[in-house]
């Protein structure tokens, strides 16, 4: 078998510096046309993160329109059927993953989601880690796991959506509500603060819909015109 050579991965390119907004678009599109690809045959990549993303084309020294890069997705052993369990690593992992639902291709698209929120916000602060990244737990990986699926409901206001808080298994694994939070802590807030573009952001918030039948398809996202 004779694979592709690429470069290097979309975290390392990652760490070599911000990327531009062309950039960004270019590669969530690439990605969007992958996915796209697996969910039509019925199948979940459920490991969508930085290091199993490919890129070429990637200059290390200065930013470009995006339009010479050429993005896939690697490493899909884990592909398979909608099923339920754990999958995904912790930073990408959805909330119903995160709180013992079932999981269909709509987790990839949270992931997805994901990828381009960690880009816009070190387009934006280059030496700050990504939503849940910042997170620094010591312990164990349930440790880690509790420390995000608490952040994460916090984040997306879980408490208030009936998909998590009407299911009494699901409830029991919900924090108490942090009453400290404010309007400002958002992620959404944070990035319209940073004068990032509004069609940008709008996109990454429809792919980070807590409740997984309310998210775009891969094919609804290459649809919708930005990417």
């Amino acid at each position: 078998m004779v694979l592709e050579a690429f470069e290097k991965s979309l975290w390392t390119a990652r760490l070599r510096r911000p990327f531009s907004l062309g950039e960004i678009r270019s590669i969530m599109r690439s990605i969007a046309i992958g996915l796209s690809t697996i969910h039509h045959n019925n199948m979940v990549c459920t490991d969508l993160k930085m290091e199993n993303i490919l890129v070429n084309g990637f200059d290390n020294e200065t930013p470009g329109s995006g339009e010479h890069l050429v993005t896939k997705i690697a490493d899909l052993g884990m592909m398979r059927p909608p099923s339920h369990g754990p999958i995904s690593a912790i930073t990408y992992r959805s909330p119903e993953v995160y709180f013992k639902k079932p999981w269909t291709t709509a987790t990839d698209i949270w992931s997805w989601g994901i990828v381009y929120l960690h880009l816009l916000q070190a387009h934006v602060n280059f030496e700050e880690p990504g939503i849940f990244d910042s997170l620094k737990v010591e312990g164990t990986l349930i440790d880690k796991e509790n420390t995000i699926r608490a952040a994460m409901a916090q984040e997306f206001d879980l408490h208030t959506i009936e998909y998590y808080n009407s299911d009494p298994d699901t409830r029991q694994l919900l924090p108490p509500k942090d009453e400290t939070r404010t309007e400002l802590d958002h992620w959404v807030v944070k990035l319209i603060n940073k004068d990032i573009p509004e069609k940008d952001i709008e996109t990454v918030h429809v792919a980070l819909n807590p409740v997984p039948e309310l998210r775009p398809s891969a094919l609804e996202l290459l649809e919708y015109g930005y990417i």
